[in-house]
């Protein structure tokens, strides 16, 4: 399987400046998205799942506790849209 190649929002680069200023490890995030870039399926622990409604074609996962991650794969991809807590993105 190719590496995707990593194409992130405007408001993912907000997202993340905002998770450092609240004292979040971008070291854990960078893991995840490595984990994503590779193509393979996440570990369960992630609690990877695709959205619906508003986010439907996206996937979510759990960066941490209360920390998520929504993004998609089109075609050789990783299109990353969002990070942050339930309450900063839903």
């Amino acid at each position: 399987m190719t590496t995707l190649k990593i194409l992130l929002s405007k408001q993912y680069r907000l997202d993340m400046r905002r998770m450092k200023q609240r004292g979040k490890s971008l070291q854990n995030a960078k893991k995840v998205i490595g984990l994503l870039r590779s193509g393979k399926p996440l570990p369960a622990k992630y609690k990877d799942h695709d959205l619906r409604g508003e986010w439907s074609g996206y996937r979510e996962c759990h960066i941490d506790n209360d920390w998520l991650l929504i993004y998609r794969i089109v075609d050789d991809y990783l299109l990353i849209e969002r990070t942050g807590t339930h309450s900063d993105l839903f």
